[in-house]
């Protein structure tokens, strides 16, 4: 039977500060995005029950964000910097200029997707060619469609 190791009498351990690892460096990060994200929300005159509004979650998560330690899931978290209107590197890491700069090809996550779907277009064309499938006879300007023996 195994026992736990019972401390010596009068022995006093003595707290101490946990070592910095990845897990302390996870948490201050964290703690330091959501004060970014506290910043913005007081410049923009924003409550949480407005934010929630714009990202379309319950009120109850974006509180949690702030009094739990939450991290909001991925599909808003890529959301946040266009509803604030920050930048998203410096609303996750506190780097570089704060104010979203849209640039001249307009929204980076938007030409992101564009690019994606390029890419999906090219690999349906290629795929289309190897099976004998013409592209774009499908009589809506795109979609592939099987040839007629």
């Amino acid at each position: 039977m195994f026992r736990q190791p019972q401390p010596a009498v009068g022995v006093t351990a003595l707290a101490t500060e946990p070592a910095p690892g990845p897990a302390r460096r996870k948490a201050v990060e964290l703690s330091a995005f959501f004060e970014r994200l506290r910043h913005v929300l007081d410049d923009r005159g924003m409550s949480q029950a407005d934010l929630a509004r714009e990202l379309g979650v319950g009120v109850a998560t974006v509180s949690e964000w702030f009094t739990r330690g939450r991290v909001p899931n991925g599909d808003v978290m890529l959301r946040l910097p266009h509803v604030l209107s920050v930048n998203g590197h410096w609303l996750l890491t506190g780097e570089g200029a704060r104010e979203l700069e849209w640039e001249r090809d307009g929204d980076p996550y938007l030409r992101g997707v564009q690019d994606a779907l390029d890419r999906v277009r090219g690999s349906l064309r290629d795929a289309a060619r190897r099976f004998g499938v013409e592209p774009g006879a499908g009589g809506d300007g795109g979609e592939p469609s099987v040839s007629a023996p």
